[in-house]
């Protein structure tokens, strides 16, 4: 009876000394995963002054909010000047980035830039019996984004002036209005044969179509129905004569459309932040094409973060104040902070 007693002490202090290595190899476990997680979190949140735990040298992250809302990112070591830049493209314009980019020492967000209105040259091209106006030079200069005047060509006896062209497609250009063709090009005129006896009616609609010719009686009225005005995204469209006004015919005339850009209503949301504060209200109106100058809100005092821009809801996209408004719909705008420390935190 006594060995079979002392052989069960003996099971059970073996089965103590098993359960005891087992706790112990588990709070192992538990140890080793915990110090992954928090070394993992240093890795995901080293800002700027912070040593990168693949690298003893301590880097600065530069964030580029582009044109169109989109963020590019470049890292710099801590104290070296940064000349990587991201490249801006933008149609028609030379654009620079604003800012010093020297001795980099800590976390920056970078969203101004500055933009110049690329020039062009216009060439005419005269023959087939066309020729210019005097005083009118064969070449024009022109600004991307800026108003324009062509010049209306002298044409052969019999022919009437419909349009300037360029290119092997032969793109029309109005005669006037904004100039939007990032490149130099030489335009020649289109010539059509005229009606007797009758004056021109015509349409001059979107840049880059047709204008539409229509023939009346001379001393008649116009009257059949106004073309089909053109869909042209964020404006208003209407021709600048009704029939009202094309009666007792005595002339060409010229019909242009008139544009007018439809407005949106942009809402804040500072709410991402707990007691944060904005002067002015919450909605502005945006006009289509036209900058949009945001307000700055406030994060509450002693707080820990600062405001770096507003983010476009359900987008991951940056709106920076004075950026021409593109959007053809109403928005939402989020506000973004960052911490003091330099890492930007987005709320949504």
């Amino acid at each position: 009876m006594a060995k079979r007693m002392a052989f069960i002490a003996e099971n059970k202090k073996r089965r103590d000394r098993k359960g005891k290595a087992s706790r112990e190899e588990k709070m192992k476990k538990e140890r080793i995963a915990l110090l992954a997680a928090v070394l993992a979190l240093g890795m995901i949140f080293a800002g700027c002054g912070k040593k990168d735990n693949r690298d003893v040298t301590q880097y600065c992250t530069v964030t580029f909010i582009m044109p169109d809302g989109t963020k590019e990112t470049r890292r710099v070591k801590k104290g070296e000047s940064l000349t990587d830049y991201p490249e801006l493209k933008i149609e028609g314009y030379t654009a620079t980035w604003d800012g010093e980019f020297s001795n980099i020492d800590e976390d920056r967000v970078i969203s101004k830039y500055t933009k110049t209105a690329n020039k062009y040259t216009v060439t005419y091209v005269t023959d087939d019996g066309v020729s210019l106006p005097e005083g009118v030079k064969e070449t024009l200069t022109v600004t991307y984004d800026a108003s324009y005047t062509l010049a209306v060509p002298n044409v052969p006896d019999g022919k009437y002036f419909w349009y300037w062209h360029y290119g092997e497609e032969k793109t029309p250009v109005n005669p006037q209005g904004t100039w939007k063709v990032a490149k130099n090009v030489s335009l020649s005129a289109r010539c059509e044969d005229r009606m007797q006896n009758k004056f021109m009616v015509k349409f001059i609609g979107a840049n880059g179509t047709e204008p539409i010719v229509r023939w009346v009686n001379t001393g008649e009225d116009y009257t059949e129905d106004l073309p089909a005005l053109p869909e042209i995204e964020g404006y208003d469209v209407a021709w600048s004569k009704g029939k009202d006004e094309l009666k007792n015919i005595t002339a060409d005339i010229e019909v242009t459309l008139v544009t007018t850009p439809k407005t949106y209503t942009v809402t804040l949301d500072i709410s991402t932040l707990k007691g944060a504060t904005l002067d002015g209200g919450t909605s502005l109106t945006a006009t289509y094409g036209k900058a949009l100058t945001l307000p700055v809100p406030s994060a509450p005092k002693n707080s820990d973060y600062e405001f770096v821009g507003w983010k476009i809801k359900d987008k991951d996209l940056i709106f920076t104040s004075g950026t021409a408004y593109g959007y053809t719909e109403d928005i939402t705008l989020v506000a973004q902070w960052k911490e003091t420390d330099g890492s930007w935190t987005d709320f949504y």
